[in-house]
């Protein structure tokens, strides 16, 4: 039988969870094929924008107006370089929101009603999808005064032409812009951690439920971030010695077929080397694989918070039904 919630709970959930022996490793080999193949195949799309973009900055490198160019025309020049592939960004963007939600959703289907791993398109995802922007919103909110702080200074050196006082003001506009989200971090996370059982809830309900999850976490603050922070930490160290070691596997496929290219051409071919795409490709996927656990383990607690909302559990319906 479950425990009810309590530290010990939260931070073994991910564990005791329904479905250990098969779910998170299924979850993350079908999150990192399929994430590979999205980005393999984005890649693949944007192969000209890349050669567009290549061959703009060698263009730049040549154009003497570039040197002459005012501040803010060079960096309008820059932009205008790298623009062919901001399409393609934006629809990266896009399709990422799609898929991360789609395996949130089946994530959480796991922790509150204790489903095999499925992955479908339906309400579930679609409240995530919600919920995702929420808490987009809240990052947003809580870094939009430093970002305005850096801006506004950097946006004001472009226009006095960078001059010394200009440049000082920067920099003191960036140690400032530290310094307050420095300030802001404690309390990003303490409105993090009350509203993190919110895409469990969602589930757990079958609504969208954002702001619910401030009644669920009350009084479960320090057991929710306690348990979150130790598997994260955890997670994190192993993650960091395994990509090491497949960041090195990708160094010795990319950076020889990049230093082997001289001009536009040769970065269209390197889109098409069995190297560099191999190389990519067990990158990408072994980083998503883990990426993927970590994803899964950390929202355990959270989770199991939604599971066990004091206005109702889950636990305590299927008691009732084995009743009646």
């Amino acid at each position: 039988m479950r425990p009810r919630f309590n530290f010990e709970g939260a931070i073994s959930s991910p564990f005791r969870a329904a479905h250990f022996g098969s779910f998170p490793w299924i979850f993350s080999a079908a999150y990192a094929a399929l994430g590979t193949i999205l980005f393999m195949l984005l890649m693949f799309l944007a192969r000209d924008a890349f050669t567009e973009m290549v061959t703009n900055f060698e263009a730049l490198d040549q154009f003497d107006s570039v040197d002459d160019a005012s501040p803010d025309g060079a960096f309008g020049l820059i932009f205008g370089a790298m623009s062919p592939l901001m399409p393609y960004v934006l629809l990266g963007t896009g399709l990422f929101w799609i898929f991360w939600s789609v395996f949130q959703a089946a994530s959480m289907r796991r922790y509150v009603r204790d489903e095999s791993f499925s992955l479908r398109f339906g309400a579930d995802e679609l409240n995530t999808m919600v919920v995702s922007i929420g808490w987009s919103i809240l990052g947003a909110l809580l870094y939009a005064l430093p970002l305005i702080l850096i801006s506004g200074a950097f946006f004001a050196a472009i226009a006095d032409d960078f001059s010394s006082s200009s440049e000082q003001r920067l920099f003191g506009a960036l140690g400032g812009a530290i310094g307050l989200m420095v300030l802001l971090f404690p309390v990003y996370v303490f409105f993090a951690t009350r509203l993190a059982p919110a895409f469990g809830l969602t589930i757990k309900e079958r609504k969208i439920r954002f702001f619910d999850a401030w009644n669920v976490s009350r009084g479960r603050f320090w057991p929710i971030l306690g348990a979150y922070v130790i598997i994260a930490v955890c997670g994190s160290i192993v993650a960091s010695i395994i990509g090491q070691i497949f960041q090195l596997i990708l160094m010795f496929a990319v950076v020889p077929v990049i230093d082997n290219a001289n001009g536009p051409e040769d970065f269209t071919a390197l889109f098409t080397s069995a190297g560099f795409l191999i190389g990519v490709a067990v990158y990408l996927f072994f980083t998503l694989f883990i990426g993927a656990l970590q994803m899964h383990f950390n929202h355990g607690p959270a989770a199991f918070a939604a599971r066990h909302d004091p206005r109702g559990s889950v636990d305590d319906v299927d008691r009732l039904d084995a009743f009646s």
